[in-house]
């Protein structure tokens, strides 16, 4: 408590917050809760500690969040901390044991109390019932009594008090924990079990059910909606995985391509002559402003967006980052827009290319302003690896003068990305704060790159550690053109959505192979 900056003489209660799928507006949630908790009729509510654990890969809406109005209450650790080293290990387990009780929406953290011998209670909140109710997984928690649940602020609030004055023993939750986690002994682990059923599975043979005319007729188009919803959940879940996992599926879409993807490899010896060139153990290569002619235009075509971005509007697609806006409508982007001609020359093609071994697609082409936020770093302003593809190039323009202060793109080579990667056993959903980089590497290895607008940086984003965006009070705030291919093995150009990537529109007749391909054809 001392440590956490929690009164010690009051007992507390462990918030545990869930990922962005379960939550969207968990602060909002969390303000409810908290206005109920110390307004209840309950003494032992009015006072008691809270500590609210951001989830690791959800922390960045507490990144300025103030509670201090409800007494006795801390976000910890803010930016979020994914329990990998010892440290963090140990700050996860001492959340869990010494607090009185948890409290979650839906989360694996339930689970985790209950092995330590900590209760949980949730809110069956009607903005949650679809993420609730509606998952698999939460029926477990709550059929076998692990998981205590209220249908009403009253049912839960009388609940925790109840626990705070007649807390539950470690022996009430041992049942669930030997049944769920442990069935087959509790030093049995469960992983090996796992994969020897999947081998038992794969080996089992089953006789098809007769079927009916119309079943048979239909089989052929069920099959295809089948199959392709499994892919599309396949592919998501192997995009989130360990480096050797991702491999897996990138070899595999290789020897699905590999005859499609034929003249895309024979055209890697027919690429011109260029002396751009990616360093495979890099992974990164800066190059200084004026060496390219549409920079120059990249910069004024940068600014004229930002000039027109509404910063008023909600933040559209995905990006709702408040530190990284995306300022550019990219379907008006055309064959004249100097972004496009850059993305299209000869020599960065062919550098690109032969870095990643196959002409790639052009996915994207956005411009990014950045300015200052308070609060901790979080999101993709700590060390991360972007799991779009398993090796990609994104080209960043520089379109302002960014110096230390204005939030540079700052990377780790390819060569010590691989060695953290190792050894924090790294998911591509995951976000490493610097200290737990530098535990790995030692201090320095990485590189913030500075220059005056127009320096360009072509950088491997899935094989290089990168993190940006965190500028300082006061300073100059960064915008920045990025260009973006992927191998057509990426996670996001599945075979199906070739035909409708985003600059295939500007195909036309008479282009050099070369551009056809990059765009799409």
């Amino acid at each position: 408590c001392a440590r956490v900056a929690l009164d010690p003489a009051k007992p507390f209660l462990l918030y545990l917050c869930s990922s962005l799928f379960i939550a969207r507006d968990e602060v909002s949630f969390v303000r409810t809760w908290l206005e109920r908790l110390r307004s209840s009729r309950y003494p032992s509510l009015g006072d008691c500690g809270v500590l609210i654990r951001p989830h690791p890969g959800h922390a960045w809406p507490w990144a300025d969040v103030d509670l201090s109005a409800f007494g006795n209450v801390v976000i910890w650790p803010r930016a979020g901390d994914m329990p990998l080293f010892e440290d963090s290990k140990t700050n996860y387990f001492d959340s869990l044991f010494h607090s009185a009780a948890v409290v979650a929406i839906n989360t694996t953290g339930i689970i985790e109390a209950g092995i330590v011998g900590r209760t949980s209670f949730t809110l069956l909140a009607s903005e949650f019932t679809a993420t609730q109710g509606g998952t698999l997984h939460f029926g477990y928690l709550t059929t076998a009594g692990f998981l205590r649940t209220a249908k009403t602020f009253d049912e839960h609030l009388e609940q925790l008090d109840n626990e705070l004055h007649h807390p539950s023993t470690p022996e009430t939750l041992a049942p669930f924990i030997k049944q769920f986690v442990r069935p087959f002994g509790l030093n049995v682990p469960a992983t090996p079990r796992v994969a020897s059923a999947i081998e038992e599975l794969a080996r089992a043979r089953s006789t098809p059910a007769r079927e009916g005319l119309s079943i048979r007729l239909l089989r052929p188009v069920l099959n295809r909606l089948v199959m392709s919803d499994f892919r599309s959940r396949l592919t998501k879940t192997f995009r989130v995985r360990g480096t050797r996992v991702r491999r897996v599926y990138h070899t595999y879409r290789r020897v699905e391509r590999f005859f499609r993807d034929s003249g895309r490899r024979s055209l890697l010896g027919q690429l011109p002559h260029t002396d751009l060139r990616i360093s495979s153990d890099r992974g990164f290569l800066v190059v200084p402003a004026g060496a390219f002619a549409e920079t120059k235009d990249i910069v004024y075509e940068a600014q004229q967006a930002l000039a027109r971005f509404d910063a008023t509007a909600p933040p559209a697609g995905k990006n709702r980052k408040r530190f990284l806006q995306s300022v550019l409508d990219a379907s008006t982007l055309t064959h004249e827009s100097a972004a496009v001609r850059f993305a299209l020359r000869d020599d960065v093609l062919a550098a690109v290319s032969d870095y990643l071994r196959i002409v790639p697609f052009l996915t994207s082409i956005q411009v990014f302003h950045s300015d200052t936020i308070e609060g901790v770093p979080t999101s993709s302003q700590l060390f991360h690896c972007d799991g779009d593809d398993v090796t990609q190039v994104k080209v960043f323009v520089y379109c302002s003068d960014v110096d230390a202060a204005s939030g540079p793109l700052t990377v780790l080579d390819a060569d010590a990305t691989s060695r953290v990667q190792r050894s924090t056993r790294y998911w591509y959903r995951h976000r490493l704060t610097d200290e737990q980089v530098k535990h790995v590497v030692g201090a320095g290895r990485d590189r913030p790159i500075l220059g005056p607008a127009g320096t360009a940086a072509f950088v491997d984003t899935s094989r290089c550690f990168h993190f940006g965006s965190r500028v300082a009070p006061g300073a100059s705030a960064r915008l920045v053109t990025m260009i973006q291919y992927q191998t057509p093995y990426s996670f996001m150009v599945p075979t199906s959505a070739q035909k409708t990537l985003p600059f295939r529109r500007l195909l036309v007749p008479g282009m050099p192979i070369l551009q056809r391909q990059v765009l799409g054809e």
